[in-house]
């Protein structure tokens, strides 16, 4: 009997300890599950905080280190813009405006950093709407084009006296040999681009289309010899300067080269600027010049202008240059394309910012300390 109590006792207090081991079990597996629950609230609380109280931290983190140089801030497409290149941006515009209104003007001015960035927008919009564009076309570099710009490169190197001072360069315009190099490529890209659109008839200009062009500007053209009399005090003087310009009417008359008269007698200075004529629209010269201008054909000459601002002018119309304002034409269409490319872009949420884009900053140093020169 007392055995048989015994061994019932051994049982119950072995069942009671298996009971309390499961308990245990069961208390330490909530017990983890809880701590791991409670620890993800804690980081999930902590990276809120950060996001919402340290924006500056994070930014700190990211776009003020030269680890992260390449990382992207900006992605238009499937092409990314890297913290180097915004960096680069800003800090040159930065620097153009520190050297007008003088140091800290732009962390001064916060609206002035606002607007700056503004416009590194825009400039990003439009040279990635390009690339994008010309990634479309199956535009890219081949063997040559890559030497002809290597090749311009080294020419650079060399002028600048060598590759220290080719760094010490980069370094004042805030770039890498990377970041310079491949901009160096895409501007490559670029130019065949607008070759491409012209030579694949993407945009097409005709002559009578450039004319229409220049006639809807209202734009005449025109080359002449000026005879002043600004610096002339009597009427003695005046009428000899008269008398000077005649002559020379008369010589241009019986057939004398007009070039040549122009460059041996006209005071006026803005020969050298502009040795080919003026372009002008109206309003922007004196009247009786546009006058004259107006009522001549092209190659004729007018009969002696008298400016009482000036002087005399002998005045002859010219052809219009077709070269620059068939160029002119040609970015007037192309740019309005890119626009549409633009927008297109932005309703198709084609153009995505990064975590932290909207606090790149200047007041956070953006790795002013030089960088390693790249390998390249």
């Amino acid at each position: 009997m007392a055995n048989s109590k015994q061994s019932s006792k051994k049982k119950g207090t072995s069942s009671s300890k298996k009971k309390n081991a499961k308990n245990e079990k069961k208390f330490d597996l909530w017990s983890g599950v809880f701590t791991a629950v409670c620890l993800l609230a804690v980081l999930a609380l902590l990276a809120l905080g950060l996001n919402i109280l340290a924006p500056k931290t994070y930014r700190r983190i990211v776009y003020s280190n030269p680890l992260y140089r390449n990382s992207p801030v900006v992605r238009f497409g499937d092409l990314e813009v890297t913290a180097e290149e915004y960096r680069y941006r800003l800090l040159f515009y930065n620097a153009a405006m520190e050297g007008q209104y003088g140091p800290g003007y732009v962390l001064k001015n916060p609206s002035v950093e606002k607007q700056i960035k503004a416009q590194i927008e825009s400039d990003l919009k439009s040279r990635y709407a390009k690339l994008l564009w010309a990634d479309e076309l199956g535009i890219t570099l081949d063997a040559q084009d890559k030497a002809e710009v290597d090749q311009g490169v080294s020419a650079y190197i060399e002028k600048l006296g060598g590759m220290e001072e080719f760094d010490k360069t980069l370094d004042k315009v805030f770039m890498s040999r990377d970041l310079y190099y491949r901009m160096e490529y895409e501007d490559r890209i670029l130019k065949k681009l607008e070759k491409a659109l012209k030579d694949r008839g993407i945009i097409s200009l005709t002559d009578e289309d450039v004319q229409e062009y220049i006639d809807e500007q209202e734009v005449m053209f025109a080359k002449s010899i000026l005879f002043s009399t600004q610096m002339l005090e009597t009427e003695a003087e005046k009428a000899q300067k008269k008398a000077l310009a005649e002559r020379t009417l008369r010589r241009i008359r019986a057939g004398e080269d007009f070039d040549t008269l122009m460059y041996e007698f006209t005071e006026d200075p803005g020969i050298e600027s502009y040795p080919d004529g003026y372009s002008f629209g109206a309003g922007q010269f004196v009247p009786e010049y546009e006058d004259a201008v107006r009522e001549l054909e092209i190659d004729e000459v007018a009969d002696l202008v008298t400016s009482e601002a000036y002087g005399y002018f002998i005045v002859k119309r010219i052809a219009p240059d077709m070269a620059t304002y068939r160029d002119n034409l040609f970015y007037k269409q192309f740019n309005e394309m890119l626009q549409e490319r633009i927008d297109s872009l932005e309703e198709d949420n084609l153009i995505h910012y990064y975590r932290g884009y909207q606090y790149i900053a200047l007041a956070d140093n953006l790795w002013e300390t030089s960088y390693p020169a790249s390998n390249t």
